[in-house]
């Protein structure tokens, strides 16, 4: 469920546009870029797999523990996978746009 709902936000992210603006970029400000986005992608694959491992938890608990906080490891995890999946997409724009940059 999780993965269909960060497929579908990635889906009305309009990648021609994201493209064309990382494009005008330099090529030492692309090598930024990446260097950036990788180091973001780092990061939130180590909150992940914290917040994933508490909604995991949280879910595996008895049903007679309380509903809200169940609700909120929910919450968190879509956001978690709507950001994480956002710098993904950034990240490989990145890389995509530097492979076939025609600066040297």
């Amino acid at each position: 469920g999780l993965i269909l709902f960060g497929l579908s936000f990635l889906v009305s992210v309009p990648l021609p546009t994201l493209t064309s603006f990382i494009r005008k970029e330099s090529l030492l400000k692309l090598k930024l870029m990446f260097t950036l986005t990788e180091l973001l992608d780092r990061m939130m694959a180590s909150y992940g797999r914290t917040i994933l491992g508490a909604l995991y938890w949280s879910l595996s608990e008895r049903m007679e523990q309380l509903l809200r906080g169940k609700l909120w490891h929910v919450g968190t995890a879509v956001v978690y996978i709507m950001f994480h999946s956002l710098f993904k997409l950034l990240h490989l724009s990145v890389l995509q746009v530097a492979v076939t940059s025609k600066n040297s």
